[in-house]
């Protein structure tokens, strides 16, 4: 007769909010990197008006995917403030990337695709009839907010602004409290 062998158990850590908002932030970030760099090289005008509705529904999709994982490997609960917290470091690590993306690809890569932009919206402003110095003003302040640093800094903050909100109605559909703590 063999004798028995017993295995050591695996460790397995415990999901941080940390951890997986950081993952789940990278794979959001990474799917905003590609539709952006897909907006640049096209300057799709469809693809460039679809931008924030495709940012919004894939902070939805990262954060509920997010949220799923941790419950998975939290025994299946998850509080309320954990959820808003995965969404949030989602949310900021999702900015930061695409920021970074967005000011790499704006300073080296394609230099002049914002004043190409610039002309753009210089001849719609043009064609709907606004005077010269209607549009200078309004140029000057697309001009101001379009260098890539502040579009990094927008990234990050819009980013972090909408998942925070999301994950405020989120989480209240998508957290399961442990019966034995309080949260």
């Amino acid at each position: 007769m063999e004798p028995v062998q017993h295995s050591e158990p695996t460790y397995q850590p415990e999901p941080t909010v940390w951890n997986k908002g950081i993952k789940g932030g990278v794979i959001t970030g990474i799917i905003m990197i590609v539709y952006s760099l897909l907006v640049y090289i096209t300057e799709s005008e469809a693809l460039q008006s679809a931008s924030f509705l495709f940012s919004l529904i894939g902070l939805i999709i990262g954060i509920v995917l997010t949220h799923k994982a941790f419950r998975s490997e939290n025994g299946g609960f998850m509080s309320y403030s954990q959820g808003l917290g995965l969404g949030s470091v989602l949310g900021i690590v999702s900015g930061v990337l695409s920021g970074v993306f967005a000011f790499i690809y704006l300073t080296f890569v394609d230099n002049e695709y914002m004043a190409r932009q610039m002309d753009v919206a210089r001849m719609r402003l043009e064609d709907q009839g606004m005077s010269d110095a209607q549009i200078e003003q309004a140029m000057g302040f697309t001009d101001m907010l379009s260098s890539p640093g502040t579009l990094f800094m927008l990234s990050i903050i819009s980013s972090l602004f909408m998942a925070f909100i999301l994950s405020l109605i989120i989480s209240a559909f998508t957290k399961n409290n442990h019966p034995e703590q309080v949260y």
